[in-house]
């Protein structure tokens, strides 16, 4: 009901608050993210949107672990994409570990595959990578540029035999995004494709 706030002060009185609810209150505010144009949300997405940001800074690590399981539950038990990709908007914040494995089931989710990128690109680390070169070899991925472009920014060879498959695409932006992944990954098997393919549109 105190929120939204301008007050930056009270605004960290409020999210400390929000902690001492415990995972079942915090859950319980989650459940009021509706589907748009089904209800006014509006403080509900302001307070959890805060409590993320909160979160996020150093010496904040236990709280968000918790915080980052209830926002994976959400996911797993909200069927509308839209909420869907609300919390995984918070994941970009809070994710690691976790967020990675549970963002793997949501990148052949043609409605939610984008959000579900960003959330592994801002987690990073090994798994993040090995998860995003591992659903190139699904040759319906949805969002095959966007997980081609998020591995070319972390110079990433683990997908590059997935890369040169994707160079052959009819579709120009995922192809462009095989290139430029192939680019970024230093790999010695690019040269031969992306010297014939500079060639074939005259260097």
């Amino acid at each position: 009901a105190q929120l939204p706030t301008n007050d930056l002060q009270y605004l960290e009185k409020l999210m400390g608050d929000m902690t001492t609810l415990g995972e079942d209150g915090q859950s319980r505010i989650c459940d009021q993210i509706s589907p748009a144009g089904t209800g006014d949300d509006t403080k509900y997405r302001f307070a959890i949107e805060s409590y993320s940001r909160y979160l996020s800074k150093t010496g904040r690590e236990n709280e968000r672990q918790n915080w980052e399981k209830i926002c994976i539950s959400a996911i797993t038990r909200k069927n509308d994409p839209g909420v869907r990709d609300f919390f995984m908007k918070q994941l970009q914040l809070v994710g690691n570990d976790k967020t990675a494995e549970a963002m793997k089931l949501f990148l052949s989710d043609r409605e939610n595959c984008s959000a579900a990128i960003s959330a592994l690109a801002a987690v990073g680390g090994k798994s993040a990578e090995l998860i995003l070169a591992e659903s190139l070899k699904d040759r319906e991925l949805p969002c095959a540029a966007a997980v081609m472009n998020a591995l070319a920014a972390m110079n990433s060879q683990e997908a590059v035999n997935e890369y040169i498959r994707w160079a052959e695409d009819k579709n120009i932006n995922t192809k462009a995004s095989a290139y430029n992944a192939l680019a970024q990954s230093g790999s010695p098997l690019a040269y031969p494709v992306l010297l014939n393919a500079a060639k074939s549109y005259s260097f």
